[in-house]
């Protein structure tokens, strides 16, 4: 593994243990690059100011306290919207970012850019009242032009100045079979959500088992598309760490093993044993090389998108998905020619005139094309990074 990725990850690793650690020859740019990266700016300049004798940047504690005091602002915006829907008698559930927050050792250092609730699709037009009526814009709303937007939309965007809020009513989207099959697994989380208490308000959200559940496929979700980082992996590690009791496990073994994830969870867990100090016993051994997953989830990013190539290399996973070869003609095809359903989802008005379909492609070719002549895109690196990360689902029989 690269010397500065395992600095990166002693330095996560002391700042959830409260170690100390000895770091030398340390390039603090680059850390502070990767900690960008990861959303972990604070979390690293924390182990930082304990752990080294080595000047840190200014800009490092500058940016800490900037996303730190962000982080609370948009924590506050939250929770007073969130009592809004609660007053109306709509029951969102509240996903990840802020249940997982609360479960760091400094909540405001775990930072997102959004919230995610999920609401159920006859509360839908009540909400998006609520929303517009306390000053935020819904930025895709393009998106409710479809006349059956309510079963086939993944999330409706909302934001103000300061805070955006992504209503998910189908979470995992349905342009795929796999993204449908991800749904059906939480077809009865309303009926078990249960409440928690964040700063002295209540939310609710989904039980243990099924949140639990949630950030291990939310993580697969994202890995077999752009790719998904460190960050993801320390809110499933801190997650178990907390409510492992009173997490169903053999509900979890059952969806894995239908997902044929199984063996890339217990690689996830063991890498949070052996670099960053979780405690886990994993019921199964894996013969991989967990140094190849951990540099990949380094590379990526927190959600894969840093930059265009590695958010197009998602076509090379889609592609693998399918069970075909992912050459650099198929990638490049299907860039520029994706399938309607996906082509529609950027252009809504095709669902009503599917006789548009070649404008919309050609215009989509023209972006793309201005892309790679600003050097923005390059198609090999979409193909080196994609097939990359296929390598890696293929050698943990994610696709087999």
């Amino acid at each position: 593994m690269k010397p500065i990725n395992q600095v990166f990850l002693k330095l996560i690793k002391a700042y959830f243990h409260n170690e100390t650690v000895t770091i030398q020859n340390i390039n603090i740019d680059e850390i502070y690059e990767l900690a960008l990266k990861h959303n972990l700016v604070p979390i690293i300049y924390e182990s930082l100011r304990k752990n080294t004798q080595y000047p840190i940047p200014a800009q490092f504690m500058q940016t800490s306290i900037s996303q730190i005091v962000g982080q609370q602002q948009r924590t506050e915006q939250f929770l007073s919207i969130y009592q809004k829907l609660l007053d109306a008698n709509i029951k969102p559930l509240v996903l990840k970012g802020l249940v997982c927050r609360e479960l760091y050792p400094q909540s405001d250092y775990r930072i997102s850019s959004d919230e995610d609730i999920w609401i159920q699709p006859q509360d839908f037009e009540q909400c998006y009242q609520i929303f517009i009526d306390n000053q935020y814009n819904c930025t895709n709303k393009q998106l409710l032009n479809n006349d059956d937007f309510l079963q086939t939309v993944q999330t409706i965007n909302f934001s103000n100045n300061i805070l955006t809020i992504e209503v998910h009513i189908n979470p995992f989207g349905t342009q795929s079979d796999i993204r449908q099959q991800m749904n059906t697994f939480f077809d009865n989380v309303f009926s078990s959500a249960i409440t928690m208490n964040v700063k002295n308000q209540t939310v609710l959200t989904l039980d243990h088992t099924y949140h639990y559940l949630f950030l291990i496929i939310h993580l697969y979700k994202h890995f077999i598309s752009a790719g998904v980082g460190i960050r993801q992996v320390l809110d499933i590690l801190i997650y178990y760490q907390h409510y492992q009791n009173d997490i169903d496990k053999t509900i979890i073994s059952n969806v894995l093993n239908t997902l044929n994830i199984n063996q890339l969870y217990t690689a996830i867990m063991i890498i949070g044993q052996h670099y960053l100090g979780f405690q886990y016993l994993p019921t199964q051994k894996i013969t991989q090389d967990i140094d190849t997953l951990t540099e990949n989830l380094i590379e990526n990013g927190c959600f894969g998108t840093h930059d265009l190539s590695q958010r197009y290399s998602s076509f090379c996973t889609i592609i693998a998905s399918r069970k075909t070869n992912s050459t650099l003609l198929k990638i490049i095809l299907r860039m520029f020619f994706p399938r309607f359903i996906d082509l529609s989802s950027h252009y809504p008005m095709l669902q009503k005139k599917p006789q548009l379909y070649l404008w919309f492609a050609l215009k989509r070719i023209f972006n793309l094309i201005k892309k790679m002549l600003t050097g923005k895109l390059n198609p090999i690196k979409v193909v080196s990074l994609g097939k990359k990360r296929t390598k890696i689902l293929k050698d943990y029989d994610v696709y087999k």
